[in-house]
């Protein structure tokens, strides 16, 4: 009966936050906790005990019923206890949402959960499974984040100001390592540890122990990580006092604080005015650090907000003129009547200025020596005397291409511990622009003008890498390696069986517990956008076959394309999709109830109460799910079964041949936005976010809510690997290798947005 009853309640409270409200109310805490209490021992029953609080960790309500039962001493027995991976993943995301709480996160120090945590990676240290890795990492993020709200950060906070060398190092060095995600950094900043810091640093100048300095400096780089806390640190005036450390005698020293100075400025556009003040210092060290960073801020457009004038004031009277270029690259010389919107300085001998092709448009820079007339290329060359170099400007009007061309950049916005650095590339056109974050593949930002012609942001994300990291929605990301759900988590393939990690009630959801959208990817630069790579390797969240992923986006006018290619080692499922959430009125609009929508579908696949398909292909006709016609999604959301819409459309049938055709439409009218979608994929799944509950804070601080976007994902049916009559399964497989390319097409603008994928077998 407890089993049975501990199931039903896992799946009510499952990705619904109205149940969720009602189980807390009716006292489901106490009584969860109490029968692990009392059945220690009974793994079955166990287990649903944890998956329900593991659905319900990170509701605050639920968080302080915990708090009231010692839940820290159970969860820290069954992690002791835990007999396979996936009993330990669930005790440690409980133990992550929990954490949250400084009241359970004071409980879980005091009950030795560090100490646990910290048992259970030496017993997986040295292993190669995906399961302990991600576990390892995951329990070395908690430890850190329970003992940042603990007495051990305030004992290592009084390191710093200790008299002792040897403790001071020791905290420099734990601050560094705590500042190992952006939520660390953040809370470090409120706790005011720069200030500490800053005044070792002070204490060491002159002559001080070298490694205390580098210690420091390496926490305060950490530290100067998230975008929020740069903005702060700036404020706040370190980079005042940073400069003021220059006048260390120590060359590592000097360079490193240059490095922190470029990391404090770097993304951030008020940081340019710190890094012209660098360029006026009397250190010539410091000097060159502000150069080579503002040619950074020119690459990625920062420049496009300074007015001021770089002054070499200390330079000899030989040095150059003044520039007023507004990407502000020093140590170029132009005349001020030359337009300077695409300077680009390249340090060369003056005798070797050779005809350069121009990256955007495929014009030739002329030698050396030439004139401005009309759209040709002027030459200027400038000698500085205190650096020996020659410099060649040249300068190019580009209204003869500028409408044709799209501007790629890109730069490093965060770092996540045991991942590594993630970059954010920007692809711009004259009318769109769209960010593509590293990790997950994921499409961050999408902006395009409404009727009224101002831009707006319609994709849904976070601000900084924490939310994406922390997020379980799947905002904006690649998923794979099959999209949509997979039965049970089991299939079969060449006649063996194949259980995967379970992550969506009995189910498995878009690739499992670690999915691509968690994954690093590769990025290299191609014409007009990115190519984003990915290895995932045999047995990866038990899927078999090492696999090669691979996703180009690239943005040609109002014309945003997505092509995935893959292929394995082994026979194994693919499924890859996109999966943005849209609101064309802007990311922060309340709901998506005056769009319209229509998909071009005569049938579609009703699912059981996991959302699975039941193997029914039903027709839409007289159905809630006909949408053949433009309807308003507000009023039909009402007459859908259940919390919204989260079906597969048939836009094909089993065996037909890849073959493009018109999938979808969405338009907002107050906007004038639209959203089409073309596809060669054989269905289309139609999401409007029934599961956001407004818990989660995106861009700006908008709280995304129930029905707040929708999302259109391009795929094969779902759970194909499993239904007979689906004949859509898309497998690569060993013995062929198999490709895929499918492509969506977005054009962005007040009147269309076109999203196709078209695969192709090679």
């Amino acid at each position: 009966m407890l089993l049975n009853t501990g199931r039903a309640i896992g799946r009510i409270c499952f990705d619904n936050s109205y149940q969720q409200d009602l189980l807390v109310q009716s006292g489901v805490i106490p009584r969860l906790v109490s029968i692990m209490k009392t059945y220690p021992g009974n793994d079955p029953l166990v287990n649903v005990c944890l998956l329900a609080l593991c659905n319900l960790a990170d509701m605050d309500s639920a968080r302080e019923a915990l708090a009231d039962v010692d839940v820290a001493d159970v969860l820290t027995f069954q992690l002791k206890r835990a007999p396979d991976a996936e009993r330990r993943h669930v005790i440690l995301e409980i133990l992550g949402a929990l954490g949250e709480s400084d009241t359970l996160k004071l409980q879980f120090a005091e009950s030795g959960v560090p100490e646990a945590l910290s048992e259970m990676i030496r017993g997986l240290q040295g292993g190669c499974d995906p399961h302990d890795l991600c576990s390892i990492k995951i329990a070395s993020n908690l430890i850190v984040s329970l003992l940042l709200g603990g007495l051990v950060y305030q004992d290592v906070l009084s390191w710093l100001q200790s008299t002792n060398t040897q403790l001071q190092l020791s905290g420099a060095l734990a601050i560094a390592n705590f500042a190992r995600n952006d939520s660390n950094c953040v809370k470090m900043l409120d706790l005011g540890v720069v200030p500490h810091i800053l005044t070792l640093l002070e204490q060491h100048v002159d002559e001080g122990d070298v490694s205390v300095q580098h210690a420091g400096l390496s926490a305060l780089r950490n530290l100067a990580i998230p975008a929020t806390n740069k903005v702060r640190m700036l404020e706040d005036g370190v980079t005042e006092r940073i400069k003021g450390l220059l006048r260390s005698d120590m060359p590592p020293v000097q360079f490193k604080l240059l490095g922190t100075l470029r990391m404090m400025v770097d993304g951030h556009a008020d940081g340019v005015r710190h890094l012209i003040s660098m360029a006026t210092s009397e250190h010539v060290i410091m000097q060159n650090e502000a150069l080579v960073a503002l040619a950074i801020a020119s690459a990625i457009d920062l420049g496009k907000a300074i007015s001021e004038t770089v002054d070499f004031s200390h330079a000899p009277s030989s040095a150059a003129p003044v520039t007023n270029c507004r990407y502000a690259r020093a140590d170029l010389a132009a005349c001020k009547s030359v337009r300077r919107e695409h300077a680009r300085p390249r340090p060369l001998n003056a005798s070797s200025c050779q005809e350069v092709q121009c990256k955007r448009c495929k014009h030739v820079d002329v030698p050396k020596s030439s004139v401005f007339r009309g759209e040709k290329w002027i030459s200027d060359t400038t000698f500085f005397p205190q650096r020996g170099r020659v410099y060649i400007v040249h300068t190019h009007d580009y209204s003869s291409c500028q409408s044709k061309m799209t501007d790629v950049r890109h730069w490093l916005w965060g770092e996540e511990s045991g991942l590594g650095s993630v970059d954010l590339w920007v692809l711009q056109s004259p009318s769109v622009r769209v960010e593509i974050l590293t990790l997950g593949a994921i499409i961050r930002s999408v902006c395009s003008r409404g009727k009224d012609g101002q831009m707006g942001d319609i994709v849904l994300g976070y601000d900084d890498l924490e939310g994406y990291m922390s997020d379980k929605r799947y905002l904006g990301a690649v998923v794979g390696r099959v999209a949509n759900r997979i039965a049970a988590g089991r299939f079969e393939v060449d006649g063996k069986e194949y259980k995967l990690d379970i992550n969506n009630g009995p189910n498995a959801l878009h690739g499992g517990l670690r999915g691509f959208d968690k994954a690093i990817w590769l990025a290299t630069a191609v014409e007009g956008g990115v190519q984003l790579s990915l290895t995932s390797p045999d047995g990866d969240q038990g899927y078999p076959g090492e696999v090669q992923v691979s996703v180009t986006y690239t943005l040609k006018g109002e014309t945003l394309t997505a092509a995935y290619q893959a292929s394995s080692t082994k026979t194994t499922p693919i499924n890859l999709t996109n999966h943005s959430y849209f609101n064309l009125a802007g990311q922060g609009a309340a709901d998506i109830y005056d769009h319209q929508v229509s998909i071009s579908a005569q049938s579609y696949l009703p699912v059981d109460d996991t959302s699975i398909p039941t193997g029914e292909v039903r027709s839409v006709e007289g159905t809630p799910f006909d949408l053949r016609e433009p309807v308003l999604i507000g009023p039909r959301l009402k007459e859908v079964p259940g919390p919204g819409f989260d079906h597969n459309f048939c836009l094909s049938s089993p065996g037909e041949p890849y073959a493009e055709r018109h999938a979808a439409r969405v338009c907002h009218p107050p906007t004038g936005r639209v959203l089409e979608v073309s596809t060669s994929q054989p269905g289309v799944q139609l999401y409007t976010a029934n599961f956001l509950d407004g818990s989660m804070t995106g861009k700006g601080g908008a709280r995304y809510g129930k029905h707040s976007s929708f999302c259109l994902e391009t795929q094969n049916w779902p759970d194909a690997v499993n239904q007979e009559r689906d004949s859509n399964c898309t497998e690569a497989k060993a013995a062929k290798p198999w490709r895929e390319e499918h492509k969506f097409v977005s054009q962005f603008s007040a009147r269309i947005l076109l999203l196709s994928s078209q695969p192709t077998k090679v």
